[in-house]
């Protein structure tokens, strides 16, 4: 996990944290993307401030600044890699930069990528933000070898503020979502698309998309998470996380930390009143146990009961930081 200070780490029960103020960084770190593989993860920070992950033998993490690279010449929006091992980088506010070898390729203009997929044929799906004409010309592209193609035209697509894409193996799908327009689901030969009005909203900002291992499909915006699974969907607004998060705190019993429950409580709903708590992204671990960012609250590991998705109840974990310590707190919800 990447935050606005730190590289934290979570394995199983154990945190582990990296920070300037635990004296494992020099300074404080913006963490804005992470790539990993099976031998290192890499930390891509704010301004070039980059830091390589490792494990070693013993099961330790250890870090280093990465000060000699191709990294140090661009800033970063997204990331992926390839099948064919390319790792492609989302380039400031001008396209992407694919490194194959040892050789950079820089191709623009397509705005500044936030969301990147790659289908069955090894296609290349770019989601591209362009707000307010900051940076040209945003939308949906699709880079085949060198060569991107905007598909906005094509696809009758009406939205330029693009914020993720995500490739579902089983049936050949790409979902583009927008921070406007909603969400667009575009299959091999023909795309599909669903307008807010479809999930009840006048207004849907997708900004993060996966596909748990029932072939569900779970996104989120700033203040909702929808479960859908073609059919019937399930809506929770962030309102009922607020509530989980606001219950676990009034009724923990910690003596390990001495912070004030009474000032956490009113700084917890100081923060919800202003507006400075939003879901932030989701992932899926081997599980299937969907984990939930919400800034301001934690995060959450939410699992399903039952395979009806409009009846579905959830089971959620939250995890609440406290000083960079780690306070687990394990919940049944009852309808949420």
């Amino acid at each position: 996990m990447g935050t606005h200070k730190a590289i934290s780490i979570l394995k199983d029960t154990v945190f582990y944290n990296f920070s300037a103020d635990n004296g494992e960084l020099t300074k404080e770190v913006i963490v804005t993307e992470i790539l990993e593989d099976q031998n290192k993860a890499v930390f891509f920070g704010f301004s070039g401030y980059h830091h390589s992950l490792k494990k070693d033998s013993s099961g330790s993490f250890t870090i280093e600044r990465i000060k000699s690279s191709w990294l140090m010449d661009y800033d970063y929006c997204s990331s992926f890699i390839s099948n064919k091992g390319d790792t492609i980088m989302g380039w400031g506010r001008e396209g992407v930069v694919i490194r194959s070898n040892d050789s950079t390729r820089e191709i623009e203009p397509i705005g500044q990528v936030f969301g990147i997929a790659e289908d069955c044929r090894q296609d290349i799906w770019l989601a591209s933000w362009n707000g307010g004409g900051i940076s040209p010309p945003g939308g949906l592209f699709v880079l085949k070898d060198t060569i991107a193609t905007r598909l906005n035209s094509s696809y009758n697509i009406n939205s330029i503020q693009g914020w993720s894409a995500f490739f579902e193996k089983k049936q050949n799908l790409i979902f583009y979502g927008t921070l406007d327009k909603g969400l667009y689901k575009i299959p091999p030969q023909y795309f599909e698309y669903y307008s807010p009005d479809f999930f009840g909203e006048d207004q849907l900002s997708v900004s993060d998309i996966e596909i748990d291992s029932d072939n569900n499909i779970w996104f989120i915006t700033d203040s909702l998470l929808v479960v859908w699974d073609g059919d019937s969907y399930k809506i929770t607004k962030l309102d009922d996380f607020y509530k989980k998060r606001l219950n676990a705190e009034i009724n923990s019993n910690h003596s390990d930390h001495s912070d004030d429950v009474t000032s956490r409580v009113e700084s917890l709903n100081e923060l919800y009143k202003n507006r400075n708590t939003h879901f932030n992204d989701i992932e899926f671990d081997n599980n299937n146990v969907g984990w939930l960012t919400i800034d301001n609250l934690g995060l959450f590991g939410i699992s399903k009961d039952k395979e009806d998705i409009s009846t579905f109840q959830y089971q959620m974990f939250i995890i609440i930081l406290y000083s960079m310590r780690l306070i687990p707190y394990s919940y049944v919800t009852n309808g949420l």
